[in-house]
């Protein structure tokens, strides 16, 4: 990153001086910021072709024009609210674009957001179409829609759009994970675990999903606490459920009746529910943790930048940037998210199809950081 030199001598002190009066500038400059103009950016000339890049597509970097569909990733699942947004591009800048009917802006480099009115029903269908004076491009891209739990006025119940986590997860040996469920208020709840253990779980602080007007109005408060029920959480440590696999290669789900799935049960009074809780828990081999080799471009489409951004928690704001070939051990994995361990306290979270496993039995990476040195140039 920094190219060597000799040691400063007498002839070799202006280099460092202008540094520092270059630092001092910007330190008196900090209280009058100066606004450089953006660069315009080049009128994109590509093919007339659609892509989404979010909602993730199931296979990243596909483009569509003959109508084809794209579908969403099976990780994700589109919240039910309102109003949603998606974004990829269009490949032109001189293209127009509509989705679901309505027009959207296409800028210079051919990319384009959306913010549209969520479409009805459990499948959400977003209809795309770009076109310039010569030519036209269809598409259609299709997720589902979380839907929403409805409980019964008076048996007890448990939510089953709640658990979390859900899914397959993998963590350290001896690394805790809370677990979180809504359930009936007022009930007695734990996690019947494969071997015949249970776990217990505690009622969370009250946590209402109304405003607060209209709690304080309300006439039925105990009906209200009935419909809402209670969150539920506990702490455990070790696996859960079945066996996922290897934490870069996970095995396929296991049958419905498979006798290691965990089973959650809610008692109150005379009436219990039970269900099945969606979730495999996995160690990572802490001794010899798996290596995960960065490849942003796996599906080989060479449209990446070659980079790859890393979250500090999973789905979060891109905080790290890694550049392709870099080799990193895995310490854990929540569904299709990676955790990179960069060091002993920095972690960076990655989407798990964005990495390849690097073959057993490879060394661990040995980063080494050396003596930041200094070099004149021409205007420094």
């Amino acid at each position: 990153m920094y190219a060597p030199i000799g040691r400063f001598g007498k002839s070799e002190g202006r280099p460092a001086v202008g540094l520092l009066t270059l630092l001092a500038a910007a330190a008196c400059a900090g209280s009058r910021p100066v606004h450089l103009p953006l660069p315009v950016p080049e009128m994109a000339d590509g093919p007339l072709e659609i892509r989404v890049v979010y909602p993730p597509p199931q296979s990243r970097g596909m483009a569509v024009r003959n109508g084809a569909t794209l579908t969403a990733a099976s990780s994700y699942t589109m919240p039910a609210v309102d109003s949603v947004f998606l974004f990829g591009s269009v490949g032109r800048g001189d293209a127009s674009l509509t989705v679901n009917g309505r027009p959207v802006d296409v800028y210079p480099t051919g990319a384009w957001l959306a913010w549209l009115p969520r479409p009805e029903g459990a499948t959400a269908h977003f209809h795309l179409t770009a076109w310039t004076d010569s030519d036209t491009a269809r598409g259609t891209f299709t997720t589902p829609v979380a839907q929403p739990f409805s409980p019964p006025l008076e048996a007890v119940w448990i939510d089953p759009t709640a658990f979390a986590p859900a899914g397959e997860l993998w963590v350290r040996p001896g690394e805790g994970y809370q677990l979180s469920t809504r359930a009936s208020a007022g009930a007695v709840v734990r996690a019947i675990l494969g071997d015949g253990d249970t776990l217990n779980f505690q009622q969370a602080s009250p946590r209402s999903s109304r405003a607060g007007s209209q709690v304080a109005g309300a006439t039925h408060i105990e009906e209200l606490a009935r419909r809402e029920g209670s969150r539920y959480v506990a702490w455990h440590v070790g696996s859960f459920g079945p066996d996922p696999g290897h934490v870069m290669s996970p095995t396929g789900r296991p049958l419905a009746d498979d006798s290691s799935w965990v089973t959650l049960e809610v008692i109150r009074q005379a009436d219990t529910a039970r269900s099945r809780w969606p979730l495999r828990v996995g160690i990572v081999d802490g001794a010899r943790p798996p290596l995960a080799l960065v490849a942003d471009d796996t599906a080989g489409t060479g449209a990446t930048d070659r980079v790859l951004a890393g979250r500090p928690v999973p789905f979060g704001s891109y905080h790290w940037f890694l550049p392709n070939g870099t080799v990193i051990p895995v310490s854990g994995r929540s569904n299709a998210q990676v955790r990179l361990q960069l060091s002993r306290q920095s972690i960076a979270w990655v989407d798990a199809s964005d990495v390849l496993p690097v073959r057993p039995g490879t060394p661990l990476p040995r980063a080494v950081a050396g003596s930041m040195r200094l070099v004149s140039d021409s205007g420094s």
